[in-house]
């Protein structure tokens, strides 16, 4: 097997699976990869510990929503920032007209691109515009892109002339020409604290991508375990840096690294610790963001974009980065979201106890778009009235009513803020909250006082259309409720329980399937749906087990009084073909742990371990499996499950074929399912290949997976042999 990291046992045991980008900013998508396809490790024990730290993290997480900005060179083509450098991520070159005005040459696009920093000159950059419009939407931290992956600096560095203050740049002779300096100056008079964003991969400089090997993706183009003193150049520009942005910015609150490809695993190791430990010399207390790499120097989590808001509250302090307009960078032409969305996904995101990182591309003339600050504007005019219920708040015991009522509290805990995203007509009635006695319930934005009435673990509050009637303008965009009170009990969600086998979490069964509904709450009613409809009160009432014989979509709710009720619980069963025969065309290589083929079809699914004696390893060779399902049968979805574990050399395949035959001799190709994962994703996570919608009758299936081989470059076992480790073929 291949080299392990520290703790992985650890990081498997607690890891947080979650929505997340692949490598930092990037547009260029995966077609075909679903939410599943990303992970973030979480290891407690790597929780940051330092008293400084740990005060200005608290102080971040009073400030809820910051200001985020992409602007260099491409601003200049409308462009998406650095990703068009890569040759393979043909997509991002599409955005603005250069590629097109340049006969789609890629060459002529990427010299051309190389070239953007002897015309950028931005004259009409007003760092007090930027601060301004930052101030007016109530935002209250601001982190600048001082250097994307493309390189260019807009900082004074020493160590590079591909800045705005280079002689080759025209702007380098403007009192803003050090555009870093002169905006953390004005968003500190503003009261707005700052943080900058650097990328840790440099495309421009020669000891990442060296001119002595081909490039052929976003990372390091040679091996620097074979060039170590190449290597440690690089890591001493990076170091640098990283210190002249700490010594010569003034106060700066947080150290945003992106580019994930840079991590001792991928042996890339930039040396964090010596980083880390210098900036916090300049910059007590300064938080660190190592984004998606986990450990203690990623201070917080940073997924990225509203499709990768986290489902619920995450274990350590998160920020959602998301964009006003319709990329990270400036667009011709650009679409700014309008305030109302921005300010419900606020309110999502601060209920789940998260910042909110919005950003703007201005256009290389420097200003922030009038659209944008109109949007902007807007939103800092909800939160004048309602940013009691946001800033200084932290995540309540239940972070939503519905998806209309979310939560926050106070941080003393005696208060509770119900901020609804549209009005509720009559009455709003919560489940959730226990008023205390004699309670004061208020809408923000008003100084009427409202009727309420507690009773039956409801939450009654008179909403009469004269009291929204009387608010202000701004206060239509959403609506908060200061309420005096705690938490109500909750009860768990509903477990599904088969009776027939010895592991409960089996939802597989080939004739019928047996299974009980358990709440821990005595007395708790149960409700249930077969056919996947939403629970309630006029659903089934669970009495006694339940049997079925074909696949159904289990939905459960609890009640009872004086409760909150569950959460609806979504419990899969699903019916199969069981084989009568598996053959193997290859044997697998983790034999010594006791699996036969038939662990292929057992019922049992692999879990993230990869020692827990249920996957089927293969080192270096392809998976060939042919299943007799022992006579012909109609088939309508057939799925197997892989396991990527990037750590332990484990990846999945690029596709996926299904072959069917009803003789055993001659297959035709019912259908490939294929992704395009980048084998680089520091993840790990199971990936099923599903043949879905199928028509088809047979005996015989055989399905085939080729391995990558060996592990690519720069993985930091390069060269050795690639694992795949497959387990549950489903047949339905």
């Amino acid at each position: 097997m291949s080299l392990s990291i520290k703790n992985q046992q650890g990081i498997l045991a607690a890891m947080a699976v979650f929505i997340l980008g692949l490598f930092g900013c990037q547009e260029q998508k995966e077609q075909g990869a679903t939410k599943d396809n990303a992970s973030m490790n979480f290891d407690p024990t790597e929780l940051e510990t330092d008293p400084l730290v740990l005060e200005k993290l608290e102080q971040w997480q009073d400030q809820k929503f910051g200001f985020f900005v992409h602007w260099g060179i491409y601003s200049q083509w409308g462009a998406v920032a650095s990703w068009p450098l890569i040759k393979n991520f043909e997509g991002t070159r599409e955005i603005g007209p250069a590629f097109a005005e340049r006969d789609r040459d890629f060459d002529r696009y990427f010299k051309d691109y190389y070239r953007l920093n002897e015309t950028f000159n931005p004259e009409q950059f007003d760092p007090e515009q930027w601060a301004n419009a930052a101030s007016s939407a109530g935002m209250k931290y601001f982190v600048m892109v001082t250097k994307h992956h493309d390189g260019f600096c807009l900082f004074d560095t020493q160590q590079t002339d591909f800045s705005t203050t280079g002689a080759a740049c025209p702007f380098h002779s403007n009192e803003n020409a050090n555009v870093t300096k002169v905006l953390f100056e004005a968003f500190r008079d503003k009261g707005i604290s700052v943080g900058t964003y650097f990328s840790k991969p440099d495309w421009h400089n020669e000891n990442y991508w060296s001119p002595d090997f081909p490039v052929t993706d976003h990372s390091v183009n040679y091996d620097p375990r074979e060039y170590p003193e190449k290597w440690k150049r690089f890591k001493d520009y990076t170091y640098k840096q990283i210190e002249e942005l700490m010594t010569g910015y003034g106060p700066i609150d947080i150290l945003w690294l992106d580019g994930a490809q840079v991590l001792p695993v991928a042996n890339q190791d930039i040396d964090m610790d010596r980083i880390a430990s210098m900036t916090r010399k300049h910059q007590p207390g300064l938080i660190v963001v190592d984004r998606l790499a986990g450990g203690r120097h990623e201070n917080y989590m940073s997924p990225e974009g509203r499709h990768h808001l986290p489902e619920k509250p995450l274990p350590k302090p998160w920020e959602l980065c998301m964009s006003l307009g319709e990329g990270w960078s400036h667009r011709i032409n650009d679409v700014f979201k309008p305030s109302k969305e921005i300010i419900d996904v606020l309110i999502e995101v601060v209920a789940k106890g998260g910042n909110l990182l919005l950003d703007v591309g201005p256009p290389a003339s420097g200003e922030i778009p009038e659209a944008a600050r109109a949007s902007m504007k807007e939103i800092g005019e909800w939160l004048d009235i309602n940013g009691e219920g946001i800033y200084k708040t932290r995540s309540f015991d239940y972070f939503s009513e519905n998806e209309q009522v979310y939560y926050t509290r106070s941080k003393d805990g005696k208060t509770v803020y119900a901020l609804c995203l549209s009005w509720p007509e009559e009455a709003l009635e919560l489940t959730k909250v226990i008023p205390a006695k004699e309670a004061s319930i208020q809408l923000l934005g008003s100084d009427k006082a409202l009727n309420w009435h507690f009773d039956d673990g409801v939450l009654r509050i008179a909403t009469p259309a004269s009291i929204k009637n009387a608010l202000p303008h701004a206060s239509h965009q959403a609506y908060v409720f200061k309420i005096e009170g705690k938490a109500s009990a909750s009860l768990e969600e509903v477990h599904v329980k088969s009776i027939h086998t010895d592991h409960e979490d089996i939802y597989l069964f080939s004739d019928t399937y047996t299974f009980q509904l358990e709440n821990s709450t005595p007395g708790a009613t149960i409700y249930y749906t077969l056919d996947g409809s939403m629970p309630d009160e006029s659903s089934s009432v669970y009495e006694h087990e339940i049997s079925i014989d074909e696949t159904k979509l289990i939905k459960t709710l609890a009640k009872k009084k004086g409760y909150a009720d569950s959460p609806v619980g979504t419990q899969l069963v699903t019916k199969v073909k069981k084989n009568a025969g598996l053959t193997l065309k290859e044997p697998w290589d983790n034999e010594h742990r006791g699996l036969t083929a038939e662990s292929l079809m057992d019922y049992d699914r692999g879990g993230l371990d990869h020692r827990s004696g249920e996957w089927l390893g293969f080192e270096g060779r392809d998976f060939d499996v042919t299943i007799d399902l022992g006579e012909e049968v109609a088939l309508e979805r057939i799925s197997v499950g892989f396991l990527k574990n990037v750590y332990e050399s484990i990846f999945v395949p690029d596709s996926v074929n299904f072959h069917l035959s009803k003789d055993g001799k001659d297959f035709k190709l019912g259908g490939t399912v294929k992704y395009n994962i980048s084998p680089f994703a520091m993840e790990i996570y199971k990936k099923d290949y599903v043949l879905d919608s199928m028509s088809e009758a047979a005996r015989y299936i055989r399905i085939d997976a080729a391995n990558i081989g060996v592990c690519p470059h720069p993985h930091f076992n390069s060269g050795g042999k690639a694992w795949l480790y497959v387990d549950e073929v489903i047949v339905e």
